[in-house]
């Protein structure tokens, strides 16, 4: 599928020789602009229950890149500078983004391009996913090829997920600038407005969508509305 699933936040692993981050880089003294060690919970599960979604509608899986490592020890959704405090952290957070960084360069050379997810979780409304796309800037291939109805229009990839029951901030009627959550180093990384980049879209989940009892349903509407999209807003014409 021409289809990339990342997850940054989900993984619990302890990194072999690796302390826990404190903020400071001991190294240097630079204290990281931002810090963060919070588990995304159960955004591994869901990033998996996608890909199972997506091999149960169509017998192919997308492209998936999990962190197993916690983020108190690396937090791969930031640039190196910030995202780790320790030398023996940077091949483990390397590897991730290598990963990444081929499964959008075999998108882009088998299909022409593609669709990266980039999963999250936040605990600021359980009932709600926030939109991160830099004010739609890691979506320019797809805006400047099909417009805004391909994001926003009746057949659009926000409405159609809406008319499921998900509710965004920024909704599909609001054309605001997204102003939390609004798209952090993954997507700004492999975003489509970047030289060899592909549409990205970062989705912070509330837990009703991420939890064990939900996420089936989650990923099953997901599934939907990306094929749908993938039809009616080809990678290319």
């Amino acid at each position: 599928m021409p289809v990339v699933i990342t997850a940054s936040h989900g993984g619990q692993s302890a990194v072999p020789g690796v302390p826990e981050r404190t903020g400071t880089d001991p190294r240097t003294g630079r204290k990281a602009q931002q810090f963060e060690t919070v588990l995304d919970s159960q955004t591994a599960e869901l990033s998996e229950a996608i890909s199972d979604a997506f091999q149960a509608r169509t017998g192919k899986r997308p492209y998936v890149v999990i962190a197993r490592f916690a983020r108190r020890f690396i937090d791969a959704n930031r640039p190196l500078e910030d995202a780790l405090e320790h030398a023996s952290a940077e091949p483990f957070y390397e590897a991730f983004h290598l990963a990444v960084r081929q499964s959008v360069d075999h998108a882009r050379a088998k299909f022409g391009g593609g669709r990266l997810y980039d999963i999250h979780g936040q605990g600021s409304n359980r009932e709600v996913v926030y939109r991160g796309t830099r004010s739609r800037l890691t979506l320019k291939t797809l805006l400047e090829m099909h417009g805004e109805a391909a994001l926003t229009g009746p057949q659009g990839w926000q409405t159609q997920l809406e008319s499921k029951g998900w509710t965004f901030i920024p909704t599909a009627t609001d054309m605001s600038r997204e102003t939390k959550f609004n798209g952090g180093y993954i997507v700004q990384t492999y975003g489509s407005h970047q030289p060899g980049g592909i549409d990205a879209i970062q989705l912070e989940f509330g837990m009703n969508y991420r939890r064990a009892t939900d996420r089936k349903k989650t990923a099953e509407a997901l599934v939907d509305v990306t094929l749908r999209w993938l039809e009616i807003f080809p990678i290319k014409r």
